[in-house]
């Protein structure tokens, strides 16, 4: 005769507690400290982490920093693809004033075509059309006059207003880290490829200030007359 022991009820049991002692640790979590966290706190930090993934992936990768396809270039394409969604979102928010929708959606067909420049090397390729700085010159030119706008139309003040200055003072630190690399005068920063990678950490930052910006604006936007996000 053979001795048989039953051990699906202590297995199950077993389960239960740990499911449960799974369900009190989420819990937990969420009430001590998700909840802890405002929307504009949660923004900085999800910031941050994107900006620790792209370095790390950087580091880790083959292709230099200034080449196509590069990391560091596909991640902020990626963060212009999130401006685009988040001016696309203040456009649909904002319909009930057809000029400042029309702003908002003008906006967001822009940043999605710079994002797909930024990801596929649109203006890179054209190379042998138009000169590689043109682009970059004319759209810090339309940068420039689409804050001016968006501050004056929305009254933007306070952290996200000081956010959008901060992020074109970078953007334009940006173009002429590029400007300066021989083609209209040149910048003396050790090695070219110093400059080149200090050009590209320039460009990702301002797009990361903007991005932190535009999110800002969009949760004061839903939280308008519930007190500040």
């Amino acid at each position: 005769m053979f001795l048989r022991i039953d051990v699906s009820g202590g297995l199950s049991a077993l389960l239960k507690v740990l499911v449960q002692h799974v369900d009190d640790l989420v819990r937990h979590v969420a009430d001590f400290y998700v909840s802890r966290l405002s929307p504009r706190t949660t923004v900085v930090v999800f910031a941050i982490v994107y900006t620790a993934a792209m370095i790390f992936f950087q580091l880790h990768s083959k292709i230099p920093p200034w080449r196509e396809n590069a990391p560091i270039d596909l991640l902020n394409g990626c963060l212009l693809w999130m401006l685009s969604i988040v001016a696309l979102i203040m456009a649909s928010l904002t319909r009930h004033a057809p000029q400042k929708s029309l702003m908002w959606l003008l906006g967001s067909s822009v940043l999605g075509l710079v994002a797909l420049d930024e990801i596929f090397g649109i203006h890179e390729a054209a190379r042998h059309v138009i000169d590689d700085d043109d682009p970059k010159i004319f759209m810090a030119l339309v940068a420039a006059i689409a804050l001016l706008i968006l501050v004056k139309v929305e009254k933007i003040r306070g952290t996200p207003l000081r956010l959008l200055v901060a992020g074109y003072a970078v953007q334009f630190a940006y173009l002429m880290s590029d400007l300066g690399d021989g083609d209209f005068f040149d910048i003396r920063f050790g090695h070219r490829d110093v400059l080149r990678i200090v050009e590209e950490g320039l460009e990702f930052s301002a797009m990361s200030m903007y991005f932190i910006a535009f999110m800002f604006i969009l949760f004061d936007k839903l939280h308008e007359g519930h007190g500040p996000s």
